[in-house]
């Protein structure tokens, strides 16, 4: 058992979370493992927050810095912790309770993983599971050395949202600081490539966090709002510039050259939705409908993660948004894109998927 043996940080970044930060504080004071710090980074709130952390005295470290955004807090969190690994977590959400234990026993048996990631479910602004996960269900989480495989490694559904990422300390001295003004949201999508750049990953198939989705997270949304789509392109297209460089620097070879070209199926979504809900100058030069469907349904059709059938309803998914009418266009991807708008069609994925694995099975047996 990994139990005694390593010190682990949990680094709580938070910002005008006050309502949900003492239920994430009490998580991962409550975890079944130890030692444990707890570093709490308040990135320049101006609700209550501040007030909360003060209650909890010394059983934390409180770090007080002015607002700069997920990526500066990781920055200014990691530096002031001191532990061999640390597990992120979001000021809105909670971790079960034996997730470090967990992490820090993966850790144990793989001493050459420089990152362990597991499940994180969607739970309700009141903190009720709703049985839609990040990465979803059904797709296959990546373990190994991804260094041998950067193409793939873009792949964004492979990937757990912050409170379901835990990095080696000898790995984040490589990976921070992440330039904050690339990740002032979505941080956790540079910590993620760019720690599996650095050394090999390891995925645990347990719930290790509930993920509270209550309709103010910083990034995830409950519609599709168009002045939004053109930010989030082009953030992307910087974010992947960043990491071909940060690939150079670690000595990676064969990072996509071109941030264009990357099979990113989340990249190629946003361009998908700039070019069919947004505005002519939302898109990137050179993007027409016809060949970003085309880009999004060769890369749906090579996802390395997915069995047969979910390779056709993403396939399914980039056709319909292209060819359909804008409105029916934009219903279709806010009740498929957003957590907490999807946990019907996730269920039916999720159901369908392990039918068809039972039925793969059973006839490979007869065989």
């Amino acid at each position: 058992m990994a139990k005694d043996f390593v010190l682990v940080t949990v680094l709580i970044n938070n910002y005008n979370y006050a309502r949900y930060l003492g239920a994430a504080i009490e998580s991962a004071l409550a975890q079944t493992y130890r030692p444990v710090e707890v570093v709490v980074v308040d990135d320049g709130s101006v609700d209550d927050s501040r007030s909360v952390i003060s209650g909890y005295g010394d059983a934390i470290l409180p770090v007080y810095k002015e607002n700069g955004g997920q990526a500066s807090a990781f920055n200014v969190g990691f530096a002031e912790s001191r532990g061999e690994i640390v597990r992120f977590l979001d000021a809105d959400d909670v971790l079960t309770h034996s997730s470090v234990e967990e992490v820090a026993e993966a850790f144990c048996q793989h001493p050459d993983a420089g990152m362990v990631q597991c499940r994180v479910e969607v739970a309700g602004a009141a903190g009720t599971p709703l049985g839609v996960f990040i990465p979803p269900a059904y797709v296959r989480m990546p373990t190994g050395d991804l260094r041998l495989r950067t193409n793939d490694l873009n792949n964004a559904s492979w990937w757990a949202s912050t409170s379901g990422i835990s990095v080696a300390s000898t790995v984040l001295k490589r990976v921070l600081p992440l330039p904050e003004d690339l990740y002032p949201i979505s941080a956790d999508h540079g910590l993620a490539l760019a720690s599996a750049l650095c050394a090999p990953v390891v995925s645990l198939e347990m719930t290790g966090a509930y993920y509270r989705s209550h309709g103010r997270n910083s990034y995830n949304r409950t519609n599709i709002e168009a002045n939004r789509i053109r930010d989030d392109v082009r953030r992307l297209v910087d974010c992947q510039r960043y990491l071909r460089q940060f690939a150079e620097r670690v000595g990676v070879e064969d990072y996509p050259e071109d941030p264009y070209t990357a099979p990113d199926s989340l990249f190629l979504i946003q361009r998908l939705l700039a070019v069919k809900l947004g505005a002519a100058n939302d898109r990137l030069p050179g993007d027409t409908l016809r060949g970003v469907t085309w880009k999004g349904l060769s890369a749906a059709f090579r996802r390395p993660d997915v069995g047969g059938m979910i390779k056709l309803l993403h396939v399914g998914w980039f056709a319909l948004v292209a060819v359909l009418p804008r409105p029916l266009a934009r219903r279709l991807a806010n009740r498929t894109l957003f957590q907490q708008n999807r946990a019907r069609v996730s269920k039916l994925v999720g159901k369908a998927s392990e039918t068809a694995r039972t039925r793969r099975k059973a006839k490979r047996s007869a065989t």
